[in-house]
């Protein structure tokens, strides 16, 4: 079994056996396996001398990928270790193994754990009595357990220091917290801006063309008028008064109070001419199924006009939202180097005290 190897997501695993000259071996695929803890169930047969001249054990963990593979991390265990560990009543030992990838910022090592056995011993199926344990690590107490009675070794049989299991479960979920919470701020960034957008574009098209009719209303013109009826009026107006200031509520330039009035139905109170057909805002490919569009409502003149003052500030709005998300990432991945730091302390502390009870 391999464990904490340096990948954030599960994959499909498998280890590299190289012994002295001989070629390398390969176990089994482990598909869809969580770094967390993968069992392999293989057996395999090496050829060892216990011997300072004889070549170290090369242990290598990769991940299989559609194209090729990558390696994860490795370790090298002289011979005269394996020799060693093979005839001794306790074979099973937790070693622990490097990062290939010095760019992977691991809270704890990974390891691989092996149970050794000399060529007089019977072959066996499973790697060690506790498998279902090993290969179900799926909760905390597991995962703690196995650690506690495999203390970690170095290549050459030393005990390492490592983690509590507990705070590496405690800083996995303040990652997760902050990761989520970056995903459902960024998502909100998206799609917030976007409905704005659409919303807006729905309610200038609808004010504009309340706009044209009270400037049709207000000239007199019958009615029903098609549209390019109102278009034509529209266009004759900024060709009629270009550039004489004409005061608000002048036919040709009604104030907001007369759209408005025109905006509201005419069975609530409203101007809007009732030979006049419905305003529609277009929505693509709703002529293909006999849709008319989407109804212009009254709120759509009040949500324009009042909103349109904003408009030249909206992409610095979104703007400033990114930063104050980058800013609040930042600070949230501050916050987990602070209480690792913390944790570690506090470890640290409890090691030496437990030092100077036992002096």
């Amino acid at each position: 079994s391999v464990g904490d190897l340096p990948d954030h997501h599960a994959g499909d695993f498998y280890l590299t056996i190289e012994c002295g000259g001989d070629p390398p071996m390969v176990t089994s695929v482990a598909e869809r396996r969580e770094p967390k803890v993968v069992h392999f169930p293989d057996v395999l047969t090496l050829r060892v001398r216990s011997s300072s001249l004889e070549p170290s054990l090369r242990i290598t963990v990769k991940r299989l990928n559609l194209v090729g593979s990558t390696t994860l991390c490795e370790v090298q265990i002289t011979a005269r270790s394996v020799t060693n560990w093979a005839f001794s009543s306790a074979n099973f030992k937790r070693v622990q193994m490097f990062n290939c990838d010095a760019t992977f910022n691991a809270e704890t090592p990974p390891w691989i754990a092996l149970k050794f056995g000399g060529p007089d011993e019977e072959e066996y199926s499973t790697s060690m009595d506790a498998e279902g344990q090993v290969r179900t690590l799926s909760m905390l107490g597991g995962v703690k357990n196995f650690k506690n009675e495999y203390g970690l070794l170095d290549a050459t049989g030393n005990f390492l220091a490592e983690p509590f299991e507990e705070d590496l479960e405690l800083l996995a979920r303040q990652e997760r917290c902050l990761s989520w919470f970056t995903r459902a701020m960024i998502f909100l960034g998206i799609c917030v801006p976007m409905a704005f957008y659409g919303t807006w574009k729905y309610a200038s098209f609808c004010y504009d063309n309340y706009k044209a009719i009270t400037m049709a209303e207000l000239n007199n013109q019958t009615f029903p008028m098609s549209v390019y009826q109102i278009q034509h009026l529209v266009e004759w107006c900024e060709v009629q008064f270009a550039g004489e200031g004409i005061a608000v509520g002048e036919p040709c330039k009604p104030s907001f109070e007369q759209v408005y009035a025109v905006c509201t139905p005419s069975d609530e109170g409203g101007r809007f001419p009732a030979a006049q057909p419905e305003l529609a805002f277009p929505i693509p490919f709703a002529s293909d199924f006999d849709v008319p569009g989407l109804p212009c409502f009254d709120w759509a003149c009040w949500g324009d006009f009042h909103v349109q003052p904003f408009e030249p500030y909206a992409p610095l709005m979104v703007l400033a939202y990114f930063l104050v998300v980058s800013l609040l990432r930042t600070w949230g991945r501050h916050c987990v180097r602070a209480s690792r730091a913390s944790m570690q302390r506090e470890r640290a502390q409890q090691m030496q005290s437990t030092m100077r009870n036992t002096k």
